[in-house]
């Protein structure tokens, strides 16, 4: 297909030893662009328009490559032996992948979750640039918010609250997962995001642009000195 002039080749396979689903979007361009995705059902709500933004972003003069975290989406695995460490992990041999391809310059455009891995990624190894999209900031406020989700999802399935968050987290001592939102999330993930910490001033050295809710601004006022763009989200 052509995109702007550009003719872009668009492939689909799966990477490595635990088997990443990825998509690439090549022109033959020097300049990579890694999208990193959200979780959950920002994930689902968010794919179409990834794969157009991959689309628009390999005609403007980028290889594009777009993957799934082990665990989730297309990739191998279960939800619930998704773990941050492994997302981690993911972005790492994804990134190492661009550069096997003869990739000069990387750059990262994060999408919630994915927004604060792009930026820890980014403060320990060399990227030319990020973008993040409504970035998670605490990982592990942002697990318990969805962990109080769960009494919701009760009430629309049963009409009332079943298990109490007690019960929930007998449950996952007990089977060694959970059902949050809908996805079997396992003892290991919640207990590394327990423990991950929140993103900080240090970790933002490399964003160029934050697409953003007032709220989080007002949650990480930092945001709001990065440099050259803060940009409202629509």
């Amino acid at each position: 297909m052509t995109r702007q002039g550009a003719l872009v080749q668009e492939s689909d396979f799966f990477l490595g030893e635990k088997s990443l689903y990825v998509s690439v979007y090549d022109n033959g361009a020097s300049r990579w662009l890694v999208i990193v995705p959200p979780l959950f059902e920002e994930l689902a709500r968010t794919r179409k328009l990834l794969v157009n933004a991959a689309r628009e972003f390999a005609g403007a003069g980028f290889n594009v490559v777009r993957f799934d975290y082990y665990g989730t989406g297309l990739s191998e695995g279960r939800f619930e032996d998704f773990t941050p460490s492994q997302a981690t992990r993911d972005l790492e041999k994804v990134v190492s992948f661009c550069r096997e391809r003869g990739a000069q310059k990387i750059s990262l455009l994060g999408f919630r979750y994915g927004a604060y891995l792009a930026a820890q990624y980014a403060s320990r190894f060399q990227v030319e640039r990020v973008v993040v999209w409504e970035p998670v900031l605490d990982p592990a406020a942002y697990m318990a918010e969805f962990l109080k989700s769960t009494a919701v999802d009760q009430i629309m399935t049963y009409g009332e609250v079943r298990f109490s968050q007690k019960e929930l987290m007998d449950q996952l001592s007990r089977d060694g997962r959970i059902l949050v939102s809908g996805y079997a999330l396992g003892l290991a993930a919640l207990e590394e995001f327990r423990l991950t910490r929140a993103l900080e001033r240090g970790d933002c050295e490399k964003i160029g642009v934050v697409v953003w809710r007032r709220s989080t601004h007002n949650k990480a006022p930092f945001l709001a000195e990065l440099k050259p763009a803060i940009c409202p989200s629509v």
